[in-house]
């Protein structure tokens, strides 16, 4: 009996011991992970030890979670941009933590990265919320809409570029007017817009079938 009693006393300060040495390590990580604007999640087994921690953003194998700091520095999305997207139902709400903080996890920092992306190709948000809602689709007439809002934002694009040559074209034609003698007359180009101005014609807005 005394042997056993032993044993089960040895084995009661090992496991106190265990938990000990594990809230210490813990302590540690959330100081560290603090300073990061992360919130540690960890997991610990029967046996007192750290099973599972993460403390990374986009560590894939982690059950790890960011403020909404980290996320935007992740992303380079600002912060008020991440919440008017939560605010639109483009990013979905994140849980909170213990302390209130919104704790994003990897699926949103992905999913922000696409919204960031289609947004760079100059999408409305209507266009990258019909893209989000097609990203598990099989649909073969819902992916035919993928194809023709890329179809439709590449005409758009193309027009604008028509613009902005004839708007090149016209800069051009004013620039040409400057001559750089400005000791002995007038800039030619203010002369120019003057003349716009008053209705009148004028180089950077004549018609280039004129001789």
């Amino acid at each position: 009996m005394s042997m056993i009693v032993a044993v089960a006393v040895i084995m009661a300060v090992a496991v106190i011991v265990a938990t000990a040495v594990t809230m210490a390590v813990l302590g540690r990580l959330r100081a560290r992970a603090a300073g990061q604007g992360l919130i540690v999640v960890v997991v610990v087994g029967c046996h007192g030890g750290i099973s599972h921690t993460g403390a990374t953003p986009g560590s894939s194998g982690y059950a790890d979670v960011m403020r909404i700091g980290a996320l935007s520095q992740a992303t380079g999305v600002d912060v008020d941009t991440i919440r008017f997207y939560e605010k639109s139902g483009l990013l979905p709400p994140p849980a909170r933590s213990d302390n209130g903080y919104r704790a994003y996890t990897q699926d949103h920092l992905e999913r922000l990265a696409f919204i960031r992306h289609c947004r760079a190709l100059d999408m409305s948000l209507a266009d990258v919320s019909m893209l989000l809602g097609s990203l598990n689709s099989r649909d073969p007439a819902e992916l035919a809409e993928v194809d023709r809002l890329v179809a439709a934002q590449l005409g758009k694009v193309r027009a604008r570029l028509k613009s902005m040559q004839a708007l090149e074209a016209q800069l051009v034609a004013l620039q040409n007017r400057c001559d750089a003698d400005h000791a002995t007359h007038p800039c030619r180009v203010l002369e120019e817009l003057v003349a716009a101005a008053h209705g009148e014609a004028c180089a950077c807005h004549a018609d280039p079938r004129d001789p």
